[in-house]
């Protein structure tokens, strides 16, 4: 179990450093502005209790596709390993 923390370690690291490149991607403000003005169109059209349900659902489910994200790594990882360690013997 050490070892997957171990990877996990290094998962967050690099999601740390991409962070800080992929905020500075000129696709990713492209993005990132359309998502704002549908955010704002849709505080519009639907009321407060509504857009704070639909803000905990985003929530819930970036967390869930950083979860699937993490463990695609980890399972990636030990399995580019595994197979170098294999191509080895």
């Amino acid at each position: 179990m050490q070892d997957k923390k171990t990877i996990r370690d290094l998962y967050n690291y690099v999601q740390d450093e991409l962070d800080e490149i992929i905020v500075n991607n000129p696709k990713y403000k492209e993005i990132s502005k359309r998502y704002d003005e549908k955010e704002n169109l849709l505080k519009k059209l639907i009321g407060k209790d509504e857009f704070e349900i639909f803000e905990e659902f985003v929530d819930i489910y970036t967390e869930l596709i950083g979860l699937e994200a993490e463990e695609n790594f980890v399972k990636g990882f030990s399995l580019a390993n595994s197979y170098r360690d294999e191509s080895i013997r």
